[in-house]
């Protein structure tokens, strides 16, 4: 395959091979896909990347080789003005194993870091937000939108109904159970629709006694790309960007999950282009004798139902030819809806071993005899008609390969490293003090032992499982997700992960020099992975989703059994307190644990005082009629607290423990 590669941009001009990119099949069709399903992930991939495009013209793009690989130029959609293939790299998890001189040579002659992604996931991802949209460049407001679009709807609405906007109103559509107004402008391009959607049908929100002045909660907006396919876009009621929009205001009934979601949900949605719809509003306007509006401006915007027909006919006609030229069919199942489901189930093992370049028989003898391999879920491949989940997969695939080839290897070979994260890149460079020409090698990587990446729009830290020496890591601010590249730095004494949407902490699990962990403000529940770090000394845990108290104290505890270190605990607005019954407490509102500053016990250290305040938020009926049992772990141990106090502010409730 990266041979196949090579070959292609050798023969194009040298100044066109930095704007060549391409997509690939190959480990689908390794894993058995027959060939129309691989012709239609290429129809699929050609009416997506003409959907993302801003090219006046239609360019699919082409098969090189054995056809299971096919080339874009990133001018042709605009790509290259919209840094739209850095975006990709940056989230791309599959980036790995490939550290070869073909592969370096790739990166050299494409001068990126990724120069293929496989097509599969590409049209998974990119058809919805964050890459939906940063393709696009679609900016954070309709108005911008608009602006760019050469749309001016106050102008169109004050001074031109009738003539450059045009209105109809219903009851109930497809997505909504309320009134929904739909408005058609001209636009630099064709066609620009704008729904605009409510949470209810009473009062100002209803549409028929307020046609003109109504009040909506949302919006979504239908427009015509410059080579006739649709672009998308949902809003709030300030017509602030969305990426998916509020379940009670519009849902998809038919689906699995109900929320509509920029991007893909349009596409699954608008298959003909626009929805036909039956306005009931002009009727309704016509036969009231004395309303309340500007009757006359109304019947000027809400038109004939044969002239809304008509714009819906034309904006179709335009829709299809576009389509048409994708290769991909009219109406009927769409191929990139289709695909992104696709995408997103179970992987088999037959899918599993392709995407990590085996025989299936060879993955599965790896997953039998490599007990990594078993502890990061893939036993289930083993059995008759074994699953892994997709999320599960991906989270993991670094780990996955590095098991697989032995992690010692891959990270020393190859004359560079990878670092799919633009910004991580860019930061490791700054840090080493190499310019942003320069590459980086696996003697760099292991220079590093101290890295600040506070709030610089990382996602994805792979390729960090190279620097081995690593001591502090800062990454607060960035939503990184995964930090499974981290699972063998275990030379870690300091990381820091505020507000980086980290959820599993099973990487951590191994880094036992830890000695300041903060985790503040992420999507963390489970925390038992900690309790082996005995030699930390600072731990934050606020703002997070940690269910039950006595985890907390299950891991302090245990860390109370140490020497006598300072450990500062904080876990504020992170744990909720449950009794005995594990039900919860009779408070209206939930209690959350604030504070705790604790000395951890030797002989000199028994008369210390563990205090732990609560704090509940405003309400009534605070009252704890016993302690939560987990208290009684933190006067066991070798030495044990003579007092614990509890603190419920609002109730003044305290315990004092013997």
């Amino acid at each position: 395959m990266l041979n196949s590669i090579k070959t292609h941009l050798e023969t194009l001009n040298p100044f066109d091979r930095g704007f060549a990119r391409y997509f690939t099949l190959t480990h689908l069709h390794n894993a058995g896909e027959t060939p129309g399903t691989l012709h239609a992930y290429q129809t699929a991939l050609s009416k997506l990347v003409n959907s993302l495009s801003w090219g006046v013209e239609i360019h699919n793009p082409q098969p090189i080789g054995n056809h299971h690989i096919f080339y874009i130029d990133l001018r042709d959609y605009g790509w290259d003005t919209t840094d739209a293939w850095t975006h990709i790299e940056a989230i791309y998890p599959y980036a790995y194993g490939f550290e070869l001189p073909t592969y370096e040579t790739l990166q050299q002659l494409t001068d990126s870091n990724i120069p293929y992604v496989y097509m599969d996931w590409f049209i998974a991802n990119a058809a919805r937000p964050p890459l939906y949209h940063d393709i696009l460049d679609l900016p954070d407001t309709d108005s911008q939108l608009e602006r760019r679009l050469e749309v001016d709807v106050v102008e169109n609405l004050f001074n031109a109904p009738g003539e450059r906007v045009w209105r109809a109103g219903v009851n109930k559509s497809g997505v909504s159970n309320h009134n929904r107004v739909v408005e058609r402008h001209l636009s630099k391009y064709g066609a620009y629709w704008k729904s605009y959607d409510f949470a209810g049908s009473a009062s100002i929100q209803n549409i028929f006694t307020h046609p003109l002045n109504f009040r909506h909660d949302g919006g979504e907006i239908v427009f015509n790309l410059p080579n006739g396919l649709q672009g998308y876009y949902l809003s709030d009621a300030n017509g602030e960007r969305l990426d998916a929009a509020p379940i009670d205001i519009v849902s998809d009934p038919k689906a699995d999950d109900p929320t509509v979601r920029n991007g893909i949900s349009c596409i699954g949605c608008h298959t003909e282009g626009m929805k036909t719809f039956e306005d009931t509003v002009r009727a309704a306007i016509e036969q009231n004798p004395n309303p309340l509006f500007d009757k006359e401006r109304a019947l000027s915007l809400y038109v004939e139902q044969a002239v809304m027909d008509t714009f819906v006919q034309e904006d179709t006609d335009r829709y299809r030819t576009a389509v048409e030229k994708t290769g991909a069919g009219f109406g009927g199942v769409e191929p990139v809806h289709l695909f992104h489901e696709t995408f997103f189930s179970p992987l088999t093992a037959d899918h599993a071993a392709a995407a990590v370049g085996l025989e299936t028989q060879t993955f599965l003898e790896y997953v039998q005899e490599k007990p990594r391999l078993q502890n990061l879920g893939l036993s289930s491949l083993t059995t008759p008609n074994g699953t892994v989940k997709r999320d599960a997969w991906t989270q993991h695939f670094a780990e996955i390969v590095f098991t697989i080839n032995d992690t010692e290897t891959i990270l020393t070979t190859g004359i560079y490293s990878h670092i799919q994260d633009s910004h991580l890149r860019a930061a490791i460079k700054k840090e080493l003090g190499k310019d942003n020409l320069s590459r980086l090698t696996p003697e760099d990587m292991q220079q590093l032992k101290y890295l600040g990446l506070q709030q610089v729009g990382i996602r994805s830290l792979s390729g960090l499982e190279a620097a081995i020496n690593l001591v502090e890591l800062n990454i607060d601010a960035n939503s990184v997700s995964s930090i499974g590249p981290l699972a063998n730095l275990t030379n870690l004494r300091l990381f820091s992960a505020a507000g980086a949407d980290i959820s599993d902490l099973t990487p951590l699990a191994n880094l036992t020099k830890l000695e300041t962990l903060d985790l503040w403000d992420n999507e963390i529940s489970d925390i038992s992975q900690l309790t082996g770090l005995t030699q930390l000394k600072f731990l934050r845990l606020g703002n997070n989703k940690i269910s039950d108290v006595c985890t907390a104290y299950g891991f302090l505890g245990h860390s109370l059994k140490e020497d006598c270190a300072i450990m500062t605990i904080s876990i504020e607005r992170s744990i909720q307190w449950r009794n005995a019954e594990d039900s919860p407490l009779s408070l209206k509102q939930n209690l959350f644990l604030k504070s705790s500053a604790v000395r951890l016990p030797k002989q000199k250290c028994v008369d210390d005082t563990i205090s732990t305040k609560i704090n509940s938020q405003s309400g009534s009926d605070n009252s704890l009629k016993m302690p939560p049992p987990c208290l009684s772990l933190l006067t066991s141990g070798p030495a044990m607290m003579r007092n614990v106090s509890l603190t419920l502010s609002s109730s003044l409730v305290e315990w004092r423990l013997p």
